[in-house]
């Protein structure tokens, strides 16, 4: 079993002789009672809070206890941040002040992606924060896309104004990643 910690793991083993009942003993100390199925399998859950092994013990039909002889390993896996990426431009660029620039932006995460932020600010000065995701954060997707559009003339910009912005992503599990940080450059409208 290789999963993240806190999954909860069911073990169905089928025998191959009858048997009267049967537990998962994990090398903790802690046994779990196996209760059986309508097919006579052997049914039991724990929950994964540390590497080790378990193995399944049986209880053969005249009571005999049958110690399990193979060892299976428990792996532990810590959750990771989501991944979150702005795929649109995807690099710093260059606008007039009076441009609508569309910002593109990915995110994904094995359990789920339950929030994703687009953060900006105008030439250093205080940080402002869009919610590209439902505020009630209940939902959440493996995959998640949105897009933002920033309508530069609402934004007061004049030529040389630098526009910094980057994405945060957050799972279920209250993890969270931001993408690297992209540039917008405010151009003059002519050269001459």
């Amino acid at each position: 079993v290789a999963a993240v910690r806190g999954t909860s793991v069911t073990v169905r083993a089928t025998t191959s002789m009858p048997v009267q009942g049967g537990s998962l003993r994990l090398d903790g100390g802690m046994v779990v009672p196996m209760r059986a199925d309508s097919s006579g399998r052997l049914i039991g859950s724990f929950r994964v809070t540390r590497d080790g092994f378990y193995r399944v013990d049986l209880v053969a039909q005249d009571g005999t206890p049958v110690a399990g002889a193979i060892q299976y390993s428990i792996e532990a896996l810590e959750d990771r941040g989501p991944s979150v990426h702005i795929t649109e431009p995807g690099r710093d660029t260059k606008a007039t002040s009076v441009e609508e620039v569309t910002v593109g932006l990915r995110a994904s995460d094995e359990y789920g992606v339950a929030g994703l932020t687009l953060s900006f600010n105008v030439n250093g000065g205080p940080e402002k924060r869009i919610a590209l995701t439902d505020s009630a954060g209940t939902r959440t997707t493996a995959e998640l896309r949105a897009a933002h559009t920033f309508f530069l003339e609402e934004l007061g910009l004049k030529p040389g104004d630098l526009v910094s912005y980057f994405a945060t992503a957050r799972d279920g599990a209250g993890n969270s990643s931001s993408s690297d940080i992209y540039f917008l450059e405010i151009r003059p409208f002519g050269r001459d």
